[in-house]
């Protein structure tokens, strides 16, 4: 009898290469979401220090890339709140860069929490192909097994029978 070979093991082969090859995104996809969530809590703490009366000294990092909302980092000239308060008679005079910077710490923060909910997608989504990748992988290799076992049952059957020839055979000439 011929030795067994599966028919299906270059696709059992490319099912694990993907199945690994997901496993890989899946990492990736948490790395990303964890560094999202990172930047999430930094504008938080901003944000709050802002609304607790501190001056936010640094928004860079926020957001994924590094930057603020408009692609400026903290601390530039055209950073709202690299300029020193302003201050006038009336008392108010800093009130508009002071709601200025409350609306764009605001909108980063949303942001950071934006980018950080589409990260958690992205890593659901990594998670689902994965899982499905090792689904096909076990559902070939129990095949493999199964077809296997069935080869052997073959092999066994085939032997036994060879054996039952022999020994008919050996019995019918020694009986005569």
């Amino acid at each position: 009898m011929k030795p067994y070979r599966f028919r299906l093991e270059t696709v059992l082969r490319v099912r694990r290469s993907q199945a690994i090859r997901a496993g890989y995104e899946l990492a990736q996809a948490a790395r990303h979401h964890r560094d999202a969530m990172w930047a999430e809590e930094a504008a938080t703490s901003s944000y709050q220090r802002f609304v607790a009366g501190d001056r936010p000294d640094d928004l860079a990092g926020h957001l994924p890339d590094g930057s603020d909302r408009d692609g400026t980092v903290s601390g530039s000239p055209a950073s709202p709140w690299s300029a020193g308060p302003t201050g006038s008679a009336d008392g108010f005079g800093d009130f508009l860069p002071r709601f200025e910077q409350g609306q764009r710490l605001g909108a980063v923060l949303e942001e950071t929490r934006s980018v950080r909910h589409r990260r958690w997608t992205d890593e659901e989504q990594a998670r689902q192909r994965l899982l499905e990748a090792q689904r096909s992988v076990t559902v070939l290799e129990n095949l493999d097994q199964r077809r296997r076992d069935e080869w052997k049952q073959t092999v066994a059957r085939d032997e036994t029978a060879e054996l039952d020839e022999f020994a008919g055979a050996r019995a019918a000439r020694g009986a005569l």
